[in-house]
């Protein structure tokens, strides 16, 4: 297995090794990857939990149930 990892977050977040490649999104769910690019992009800094609280409300339907699993 080789040590590189391609990581592609455009467009959903997808991760290869090997030519094998994992869709994150259809594994973890849409919430949980928009917290990994939010971290991931904000990777040399601190995130303030306000706006970790509000990533999973942003694109739902029904907001106040969003945090419900």
């Amino acid at each position: 297995m080789s040590d590189t990892y391609y990581v592609k977050t455009l467009g959903g977040l997808e991760i290869t090794n090997d030519n094998v490649t994992v869709n994150i999104v259809e594994l973890f769910g849409k919430q949980l990857v928009n917290l990994l690019q939010v971290l991931l992009f904000h990777s040399e800094k601190p995130v303030q939990k306000d706006e970790l609280i509000d990533i999973p409300r942003q694109e739902s339907k029904n907001p106040s149930s969003a945090l419900k699993f």
